[in-house]
């Protein structure tokens, strides 16, 4: 668990200096703002319901003010507007005059997470339904709807579903002057670069992921690899021991055998890691039986069959000297 903690860390800011992705939520709302500025001739007159009160709400707020818009009102699924509507300085909309607050509104953008439709054709019909006796609301700054459209109104709206899953049901769109821009036409209209930042985020937590799983791999092969070692440094231990019967007292014996310890052990331990890598861990194991008849024990029982530290430590020195 410390080694994946530490991983996805690493990955993460990978992830945040090599992509674009931090962005990606002042890019789609960027995005779908430069779309909708061929259907607004005047911010400044545009009345806005905002649905949501997040990152991306607090994105869109900043987006619009920049463009000039001042009437903006925010309505929360979860109950957070009142909050949201202090602290921007903007007018909270109650649960039950949503109806009349989305058909009045000239731009509805929504951003919530919530796994329902906020906004559908029923709810804006019986908001427009409420206000059928009141005058009718003029929008010249919207053009939505052609001229020569035998169905234009005075009603237009443009709605924009910036949710996963959909805030708005696309049966909006069937009601009359209402245009709906959602992630999918965002995304048609997207620069590549502003496309390709999750891919390549993607790419690259995939990558880290399957190193991971390699790496795993090979710890499969630890009671192996430790049985290994521990056949090796116990004929070495008996051998150093005869020498030393032998009168073989100035270590050089020693020195020699267990040199010879650590480089028998390199090319095993680094075709491990190799079969491991390509998932045929039974077959490093197959052979480490037929040639020496070393059976390991359960992994849970791997720690104890550890070599002695003074023993494994020379022969890890001398077989990366070996290498070297």
């Amino acid at each position: 668990m410390e080694r994946v903690f530490q991983r996805a860390a690493r990955v993460s800011r990978s992830v945040k200096n090599r992509t674009g992705v931090g962005s990606a939520g002042r890019s789609l709302v960027r995005l779908a703002l430069d779309l909708a500025e061929s259907r607004i001739t005047d911010w400044a007159a545009t009345r806005i319901l905002l649905i949501g009160t997040g990152q991306y709400a607090g994105a869109s707020l900043a987006a619009v003010r920049d463009r000039g818009a001042s009437d903006v009102r925010v309505f929360s699924p979860s109950g957070r507007a009142t909050r949201f509507a202090r602290t921007h300085d903007i007018a909270a909309v109650r649960p039950g005059d949503l109806a009349a607050e989305a058909s009045a509104a000239d731009v509805i953008i929504t951003c919530t997470t919530v796994d329902h439709h906020v906004i559908d054709a029923a709810l804006l019909r019986q908001g427009r339904a409420d206000a059928a006796g009141q005058a009718p609301v003029e929008r010249p700054h919207l053009a939505l709807v052609p001229a020569d459209d035998a169905h234009a109104t005075a009603a237009r709206q443009l709605l924009i579903d910036l949710g996963l899953p959909r805030n708005i049901d696309p049966d909006v769109a069937s009601v009359d002057g209402v245009e709906l821009l959602d992630l999918e036409t965002i995304r048609i209209h997207a620069p590549i670069e502003e496309l390709n930042a999750t891919d390549a985020a993607r790419t690259i937590v995939n990558r880290a992921a399957r190193e991971f799983s390699a790496h795993g791999e090979e710890l499969d092969l630890a009671p192996a690899v430790v049985a290994l070692r521990s056949h090796v440094f116990d004929v070495l231990d008996d051998e150093i021991a005869r020498a030393k019967a032998r009168g073989d007292d100035d270590g050089r014996t020693e020195q020699a055998l267990r040199h010879m310890a650590g480089v028998l052990l390199h090319t095993p331990m680094v075709r491990s890691r190799e079969y491991a890598r390509a998932g045929e861990q039974r077959a490093w194991m197959d052979g480490l039986e037929a040639l020496f008849g070393i059976v390991p024990e359960a992994s849970a029982d791997a720690p104890a069959a550890a070599e002695p530290a003074g023993a494994g430590d020379a022969g890890t020195t001398d077989a990366d000297s070996a290498t070297a």
